[in-house]
């Protein structure tokens, strides 16, 4: 029988989009790590330390609804939460990055500016990573 656009009683036999498969396709770390640094550009500069959890790229991430989606936090002062892993083993996880990015995304001291550090320029360091990824 052709299909003529009429309803399906049950909707699971439905046809379904590759925009549908997409839509429900989890994020990769690539991807999530693409979204931190455009949410990055919008953090007031004043509001942003890579010294503590709270105010850093990490406690700012916490603040992305996809994210959180996702299972991220960063709040209370715990650090980087993924469901059972905590701290940088979580970032490691959630943006399928090594602790060495990890340090040089969200570490003050691998920035020349250390404390004064802005969130975009942990963005561009971000997005400089990304598209040396995509060269390699």
């Amino acid at each position: 029988m052709p299909f003529d656009g009429t309803k399906f009683k049950d909707d699971s036999l439905a046809p379904k989009t590759l925009a549908d498969d997409v839509m429900k396709a989890p994020m990769t770390g690539r991807q999530r790590l693409a979204m931190l640094a455009d949410f990055l550009d919008t953090v007031p500069p004043e509001k942003f330390s890579l010294c503590g959890w709270a105010a850093c790229a990490c406690g700012w991430a916490d603040k992305i609804p996809a994210f959180q989606a996702d299972g991220y936090s960063c709040s209370g002062g715990a650090g980087p939460r993924l469901g059972n892993i905590i701290g940088a083993e979580a970032l490691v996880t959630f943006f399928d990055i090594t602790l060495s990015n990890v340090c040089n995304f969200f570490v003050d001291s691998r920035y020349p500016t250390r404390a004064n550090t802005t969130p975009t320029q942990v963005a561009d360091r971000i997005r400089a990573y990304l598209a040396e990824q995509v060269q390699s």
